[in-house]
């Protein structure tokens, strides 16, 4: 753990495992289990603008391949699914590499308006803090070059994160994340709680994405274990499982994720733990679940499926296996 009058990036984190769960995670990772990991030191910058200037701005920062941009790309303009890549600035006649980072629109109002007239997009841009002031300050030089100005937010400390990996992340999320509204207006809602039984992120979509609004999981406390159907003999479940995945590959609509909105994310959550066990103890016996109230507002989060693959685990070199994981996204007051 770095020291705190040294920090690493600006916060105190782990460098290195300790010697007695470093076998252990390795094996939950691969094997049976799941491991989450707080991933909150990661850097988000958030761009308010017209379409065509965010546009640009992106194609300027290294976003120069065609399928971006063209019809193989309208789903990830659109907000559906989010993009994972290299993000690079120009120096002179030659291109400087940045880092990898992840990018999210957000998706907009369904308007028939002019293209002059069309209300201005938002996306979210995550990267490693080791490269946030580069990318920062290149964000700030290309802005200026643009009337109306796009607006530029620093949401590193708005925005936290959870890596949440393991044959079983989607149990363990499924036990600790209950909608707010799991009703079947909420596709995003629906779809989540349809995944009972998936054992690998990786199998979804490439650039899956569900942002949805959850109760405070504390409301819950203690989760209960969401017991998976046997692939063997739970025919119905199994279908109902394929049914929810291929729901990624669908056209659907979407409105404004209330992660990205001003208005949800300044919305009082200061609500102490000890506080709220209080609350809990008086109203309901110990381990009962509560109904959220009108005092206890939705959480927006965003969940982000993604493949690693790592050959150094594989015996065979010419073989390539890879194991999903889940970014958990969620906002912080």
């Amino acid at each position: 753990m770095t020291e705190p009058s040294n920090p690493l990036w600006g916060f105190s984190i782990p460098t290195t495992p300790t010697q007695k769960n470093y076998r252990p995670t390795h094996r939950v990772q691969w094997h049976k289990g799941a491991m989450a990991w707080d991933m909150s030191y990661m850097s988000t910058i958030g761009i308010f603008g017209k379409e065509n200037i965010v546009q640009n701005i992106l194609k300027d920062i290294g976003l120069t391949q065609e399928s971006l941009w063209a019809e193989r790309g309208g789903r990830w303009r659109a907000g559906v699914v989010h993009w994972s890549g290299n993000l690079s600035r120009k120096v002179k006649n030659a291109t400087q590499p940045i880092g990898p980072a992840t990018i999210i629109w957000n998706p907009s109002e369904a308007t028939e308006s002019s293209e002059a007239d069309k209300p201005p997009r938002q996306l979210l841009i995550r990267i490693h803090p080791s490269a946030f002031s580069e990318t920062f300050n290149e964000l700030l030089r290309l802005v200026k070059a643009y009337k109306p100005r796009p607006y530029i937010q620093d949401l590193r400390h708005e925005i936290g994160s959870i890596d949440v990996t393991g044959p079983d992340a989607t149990e363990a999320l499924l036990g600790v994340l209950k909608p707010y509204d799991s009703s079947s207006k909420d596709w995003h809602a629906s779809s989540f709680e349809g995944l009972v039984g998936l054992r690998d992120p990786a199998s979804l979509l490439l650039g899956a994405l569900l942002a949805f609004s959850i109760v405070d999981p504390r409301l819950k406390y203690p989760p209960r274990k969401v017991p998976p159907p046997d692939p063997e003999t739970d025919y119905l479940s199994q279908r109902r499982l394929l049914e929810s995945i291929a729901v990624f590959r669908k056209e659907r609509a979407s409105s404004p994720y209330q992660l990205l909105t001003a208005t949800s994310a300044s919305k009082p959550r200061n609500c102490p733990l000890r506080d709220l066990s209080t609350v809990v103890a008086a109203m309901t016996g110990p381990g009962t679940p509560l109904e959220p109230s009108s005092a206890d507002p939705p959480i927006p989060i965003m969940l982000l499926a993604s493949r690693n693959g790592d050959e150094s685990w594989i015996q065979d070199p010419g073989r390539s296996f890879f194991r999903g994981s889940v970014s958990y996204l969620c906002g912080i007051a």
